[in-house]
C-alpha cells in the first residue's frame, strides 16, 4: 500500500513516495524542491506525480507538514503566500486520506525514529520518563512544538511559538531590538532566531562597529545566500565579525530554548530541531548555547537538569509526516 508524505517550508519541499509491507516501509521515490520557484503547494504535487507515473503511483493516505497554523484542514505557509487545503488535495490528486499537520508537530513524532547517532547532546541532565518534551528549531523561521507523553503514547502539539515577542535580556539586546524597531514596529523571535535574523545581527554589529567586517566576506555576501557564508565564516574563524555574530546569535538560541524550557517545564527534554542547528553544530557544542540556557538565577537548578539534544537528522520532520501517514492508511 502506498503512501505520500511531504514537509513543506519556506526554503524548501520535500515529498516521499512509499509503500509499507507489513512492519517495513520501501522508499519508492523521494524528491525536493526549492518552495520559492514555485506560485504554490499544487504545483510542486503536479510535478511530483508526474515523475512517479512510471511507479503507477497511488498513495491510499498522505500526511503533509507545514511550517504554518493548520486550522479546520487548511494552512497560510508562514514565509510563503501559499495556502493548501486537505479537501483540495483530496480531490485534486485522489488521495482517500489526507491530513495536514505542522512541521514542528512532524518533527516531534519524527524523534521517534532516530538512533542515537542522529543526537548531539550538549546537556545530559536528569530526564523524567513521562515528562514534557520541547521542540525549537531555527531555519527559515523559528518552529516550537511540544510532546506530552505516557508510557502507552505521544503526543505532539503544534506551536507559534515563534512569532511570540523577543525579550531583551541585557543592554546589547535591547540596542539590537531598537535597531529592528527601525524597520518594523513588533519584533518576534524568527526575526531573530532564522537565517534572516543572523543577517540582521550581523549588519546590527557591523553598525554599531562591533569588529571589522573582511573585505573577502563583504564580496562573497554580495553573490552568496548570506546567512550560510556569516556562519561558515563565523565557524572557521576567518572573519571577527561573523565569529562575534554567530557567538551572538548563538547565545540568544540558547537563552530562548531555556525559556521554552521553562514555559512548559520540559523535564523530558530539549531538542533542537530546524536547518541551521546542524550547520554550526560545533559552535553549539562550545559551551555557549547551554550556558545562556542555564542563565537564569532562579531557575539554574532545574534548567541543568534538563537534557538538551540537538537533532542531526534534516530530515526528522518529512520521517514523522511518513509514521504518521502509514497509520492514516491502517484506520
Amino acid at each position: 500500500m502506498q503512501i505520500l508524505a511531504g514537509d513543506v517550508g519556506g526554503t524548501k519541499t520535500s515529498l516521499i513516495l512509499s509503500e509499507h509491507l507489513g512492519s517495513n516501509i520501501r522508499t519508492i521515490y523521494k524528491h525536493t524542491y526549492p518552495s520559492q520557484n514555485y506560485s504554490d503547494f499544487y504545483c510542486i504535487l503536479d510535478e511530483f506525480f508526474h515523475q512517479v507515473a512510471k511507479f503507477n503511483a497511488l498513495p491510499k493516505a498522505a500526511c503533509i507538514a507545514i511550517a504554518g497554523p493548520v486550522q479546520n484542514g487548511k494552512v497560510k505557509v508562514t514565509n510563503l503566500p501559499w495556502i493548501v487545503s486537505e479537501q483540495i488535495l483530496k480531490e485534486r490528486f485522489n488521495i482517500d486520506v489526507v491530513k495536514l499537520i505542522n512541521d514542528f508537530q512532524a518533527v516531534g513524532y519524527g524523534l521517534t525514529t532516530l538512533d542515537n547517532n542522529e543526537l548531539e547532546t550538549l546537556q545530559a541532565g536528569k530526564p523524567e520518563n513521562e515528562g514534557p518534551k520541547a521542540l525549537i528549531g531555527a531555519g527559515t523561521g523559528l518552529g516550537i512544538g511540544i510532546i506530552i507523553s505516557d508510557l502507552n503514547d505521544i503526543r505532539v502539539l503544534p506551536s507559534e511559538g515563534g512569532r511570540t515577542d523577543f525579550a531583551p535580556r541585557n543592554d546589547l539586546d535591547i540596542e539590537l531590538l531598537q535597531f529592528l524597531m527601525h524597520h518594523k514596529k513588533r519584533i518576534a523571535c524568527e526575526e531573530i532566531l532564522s537565517g534572516k535574523g543572523l543577517v540582521k545581527i550581523y549588519n546590527f554589529l557591523k553598525l554599531k562597529n562591533t569588529a571589522k567586517e573582511s573585505a573577502e566576506l563583504h564580496n562573497r555576501l554580495k553573490f552568496n545566500d548570506p546567512a550560510a557564508e556569516i556562519s561558515a565564516y563565523g565557524l572557521s574563524g576567518k572573519d571577527h565579525l561573523a565569529e562575534v555574530t554567530l557567538h551572538y546569535f548563538t547565545q540568544l538560541y540558547g537563552a530562548q530554548a531555556g525559556n521554552i524550557a521553562l514555559t512548559i517545564l520540559a523535564t523530558g527534554g530539549v531538542y533542537i530541531a530546524g536547518g541551521i542547528a546542524p550547520k554550526i553544530i560545533n559552535k553549539l557544542k562550545d559551551g555557549t548555547f547551554i550556558d545562556s540556557f542555564n542563565d537564569n538565577p532562579k531557575m539554574n537548578k532545574i534548567l541543568k537538569n534538563i537534557p538538551v539534544h540537538v537533532v542531526l537528522n534534516t530530515a526528522v520532520g518529512l520521517k514523522g509526516a511518513q509514521l504518521v501517514a502509514n497509520t492514516l492508511s491502517k484506520n
